[in-house]
């Protein structure tokens, strides 16, 4: 029987940096669908934000291989300048998340919230 869960992130990128990586660990034995990723982020103009999933992705072309996945969600530009972002998915992945978010600038503060919300599976 599948298991609702979400992971809630508060984002933070100082001045100076680009990167924030938040990470989730399924746990062994387990899988999870991840049905929607969103978040709302403020960040200096002109630098925009990015967002992507990194996930355990089986890869049909190679027999028995698998490899990390990468999913990159949109974001918008509300008229406040903050950035949002929201996608209903259908990735199902094993061991690890990687919730990736970056300024293309490497000035200014970012901050902000992101959601991962999904199915944990047996």
């Amino acid at each position: 029987m599948a298991i609702s869960v979400q992971k809630q992130f508060t984002v933070h990128i100082p001045s100076g940096q680009q990167a924030s990586n938040q990470n989730v660990t399924i746990p062994a034995g387990k899988t999870m669908t991840i049905t929607h990723v969103s978040g709302r982020l403020t960040v200096p103009a002109p630098a925009v934000a990015q967002v992507s999933v990194q996930t355990n992705a089986f890869q049909i072309d190679v027999p028995g291989g698998t490899n990390t996945g990468y999913h990159y969600f949109p974001t918008s530009t509300e008229p406040n300048g903050q950035f949002v972002f929201g996608q209903s998915t259908n990735i199902e992945t094993s061991g690890h998340i990687t919730l990736s978010v970056w300024k293309t600038s490497p000035s200014g503060t970012l901050d902000g919230q992101a959601t991962i919300a999904g199915q944990l599976l047996p």
